[in-house]
């Protein structure tokens, strides 16, 4: 059977300045909602996998050695493996859908 995810009624639902929302599989990765407002991640880099990052609503940044790259809303870009890099927002919301490997290896270097 084919799931239907409304990714606005699960975003709308959130409160939290950082909430993950895991809501699908696809080949054995996580896809996740994540809402971010006025937040940084701890710089990291992933070992088994790529990360994707889409922007539905609001900026995120991603912030890598190469610089900043800024994602406006329906933009997505992709994070190859070992890149070590965080995600961060401004004060407005933030809302992006991710996908990563499940149980995999990862390693913060820097906190925030």
């Amino acid at each position: 059977m084919i799931q239907k995810h409304d990714l606005k009624t699960l975003s709308d639902a959130v409160s939290e300045t950082w909430k993950n929302v895991n809501f699908a599989k696809v080949n054995e990765l996580d896809v996740r909602l994540r809402i971010v407002t006025d937040r940084a991640a701890n710089f990291h880099a992933h070992t088994d996998s790529d990360e994707l990052f889409c922007c539905l609503e609001g900026l995120a940044y991603l912030e890598t050695d190469a610089g900043t790259t800024t994602l406006m809303p329906h933009e997505l870009a992709v994070v190859p493996r070992n890149t070590l890099h965080r995600l961060r927002s401004r004060a407005e919301p933030s809302c992006s859908s991710l996908m990563r490997s499940r149980g995999e290896s990862c390693r913060t270097t820097i906190p925030c």
